[in-house]
């Protein structure tokens, strides 16, 4: 895949993400994808990764991400994207999040997500 789109699977992952399509979020990750730091007591792959983003839409129905910046180098692409969500006490918050991704044929085979303190 060309640079550009691997920064376009970005923008349909947190697309489907916002607007809470399970099927294309699995569609544009590969059977075997790990997540780093990976999702405590879930099964390894996409069956995981599917139960970890249902649990986090449950969690934050209301959550919704906007990605700032994506860069992309070889099989890699890197981003920081700001989280609007509402936690269980209906309080609002907004993080910085960091993503790095790994593609593998068109999909995600790696994610290593962080959040940034201010």
């Amino acid at each position: 895949m060309s640079l550009e789109e691997n920064k376009q699977l970005v923008y349909r992952y947190f697309d489907a993400l916002n607007n809470r399509d399970i099927p294309v979020l699995l569609a544009v990750c590969g059977d075997h994808i790990v997540e780093h730091p990976a999702p405590h007591g879930l099964p390894p792959g996409l069956e995981g990764f599917k139960q970890h983003k249902q649990r986090f839409l449950a969690a934050f129905p209301e959550a919704h991400v906007v990605v700032e910046d994506v860069v992309a180098e070889d099989d890699r692409v890197a981003l920081r994207a700001i989280l609007h969500a509402t936690d269980s006490a209906t309080r609002r918050f907004t993080l910085q999040i960091i993503v790095f991704g790994r593609i593998a044929d068109g999909k995600f085979v790696e994610l290593w997500q962080g959040e940034i303190e201010e």
